[in-house]
């Protein structure tokens, strides 16, 4: 998908409401400083949103990307920082939303079959608690789900 699309401005805005207090994302070249900050991240390649991952210290985590030849084969060029998650746990749902729909070529197959359970037991964690708590369940809160070009993610 490519990063300049409606669905994407969409997308990012939902999650920057719900998720990331909202933050604006921060769309950098590869070669400039990057925070070492906890975020989400999207790696593009012309444009395109081809990985999307979560990480405690994005300078980090891109030495890490230069030195993986998988990583390498997606000739990245951007950055797009999604702003600063302290919570682990909520880059980690964050990172789950981003990967179901933008389905970035670098995610592979298999995470996005992990990604999909995930957000069901997210789903299914919040009915839990909210029962718990005496709390009348809310199904249209539980839901996850996004649609993108008029297909459900």
């Amino acid at each position: 998908m490519r990063f300049d699309s409606e669905e994407t401005r969409q997308i990012l805005g939902l999650l920057s409401t719900l998720w990331l207090k909202g933050q604006s994302p921060t769309r950098t070249y590869v070669s400039s400083p990057l925070s070492p900050e906890p975020t989400v991240y999207l790696l593009l390649s012309d444009g395109e949103i081809v990985y999307a991952g979560q990480t405690s210290s994005l300078s980090r985590r891109m030495g890490q990307h230069r030195r993986n030849p998988r990583m390498a084969k997606l000739g990245y060029d951007e950055v797009v920082d999604l702003g600063t998650v302290p919570s682990h746990q909520t880059r980690l749902i964050v990172e789950t939303i981003a990967i179901a729909a933008f389905r970035p070529k670098g995610n592979s197959a298999l995470f996005l079959k992990v990604t999909k359970g995930m957000l069901k037991e997210i789903r299914w964690a919040r009915a839990t608690k909210e029962k718990a708590l005496g709390k009348k369940t809310r199904t249209k809160q539980q839901n996850f789900g996004l649609t993108v070009g008029g297909k459900r993610v």
